[in-house]
């Protein structure tokens, strides 16, 4: 029940991650769209922060290009484990170990 209770407490942090993440995902696949070689289905779908294989058979049964989708989600989820992998070592090298 207190589960349940402290439902209001997240509600406003909710917004504000879902509102971040459609400004983000909207303008990243507008910019592929407009200045990359994908189509609108193909663009919103590989800048979605979700499944590689999800997002791509969901972009193939709309029309998009869903081996393109899944290259992108590959290549981001690289990145990301790459690129996250070295700011973390790099806070905690410099803000934690002395």
């Amino acid at each position: 029940m207190n589960n349940v209770r402290g439902i209001p407490a997240v509600l406003l942090p909710l917004i504000i991650v879902l509102a971040g993440n459609l400004v983000i995902n909207l303008g990243l696949g507008l910019a592929a769209f407009f200045f990359g070689k994908f189509d609108i289905h193909s663009a919103l779908f590989a800048t979605i922060p979700a499944g590689v294989a999800d997002m791509a058979l969901v972009a193939d049964e709309l029309g998009g290009d869903g081996p393109k989708v899944a290259l992108v989600q590959i290549l981001r989820l690289a990145c990301t484990v790459a690129i996250f992998t070295q700011v973390y070592l790099w806070i905690n090298r410099s803000f934690f170990m002395g």
